[in-house]
């Protein structure tokens, strides 16, 4: 059976992250036992002692200096393949689970070759606010998303379709080659520059030829919705 693995990429905000690992495992307690993975771009030395406080068996990253978001996603996806993780669930600091979700059965699902990623957020922002539903359109071919027949696995709903690669919340199939590529020489410091290295992800990740799932009754939503408590892209 592939192994099973957690995942946060996280700067500053400890609250957003504590809640985040929080309500993961308060709804989906066998996680608990599963390796954790923690990488962080450039928080202070306290926010890590509080993370090895809470979590003490977690594989933590730590960046001194503020290295960007493609490459604290590097580090997160290295360190978890080192570990001998196959299949990844991650999400950036500040989502939080609001349901249980089947992860058994998920990561049974797989055992299918073919499988890339299982997206777990469709609004960004409040559900059914169309102002942050996810892009109708591939950020990469820019066709419209083509949604496939449904497919149910366990208690879970999922639909296949062109769904761009995404970095909120999701299972990730492990060790397919370097999706990340160039992305790391974009200057973390503009807002911009980010954009563009997730748009090189998205690319590398499609030309990878993986199917992608979204699965439905959403599980996971954003705790800063709104964007008003962002780290910024600011050195620190």
């Amino acid at each position: 059976m592939l192994k099973l693995g957690i995942g946060v990429i996280t700067c500053k905000r400890f609250n957003y992250l504590k809640k985040t690992l929080d309500s993961l495992y308060s709804y989906n307690p066998s996680l608990v036992e599963l390796p954790l993975v923690i990488a962080d771009d450039n928080s202070h030395d306290e926010t890590i002692d509080k993370m090895n406080h809470f979590w003490p068996n977690a594989n933590i990253v730590h960046s001194k200096k503020r290295v960007g978001y493609p490459t604290n996603v590097a580090n997160l996806i290295l360190t978890a393949q080192r570990i001998g993780i196959d299949v990844l669930y991650w999400s950036t600091n500040d989502i939080e689970c609001i349901r249980l979700v089947d992860f058994e059965s998920l990561v049974k699902f797989f055992d299918n070759p073919n499988v890339g990623q299982i997206q777990f957020i469709h609004w960004k922002g409040k559900l059914g606010d169309k102002k942050r539903e996810r892009a109708n359109y591939n950020w990469t071919t820019k066709n419209p998303i083509e949604r496939e027949t449904p497919v149910k696995v366990g208690s879970e709903l999922l639909i296949p379709a062109n769904w761009s690669w995404t970095a909120y919340s999701q299972m990730q199939r492990l060790n397919v080659g370097d999706f990340i590529g160039t992305a790391i020489n974009k200057n973390p410091k503009k807002e911009k520059r980010m954009v563009e290295a997730e748009i090189i992800m998205m690319n590398n990740w499609y030309n990878t030829g993986l199917k992608n799932y979204e699965c439905q009754n959403q599980p996971f939503m954003n705790q800063d919705w709104k964007g008003d408590n962002n780290t910024g892209y600011e050195d620190v």
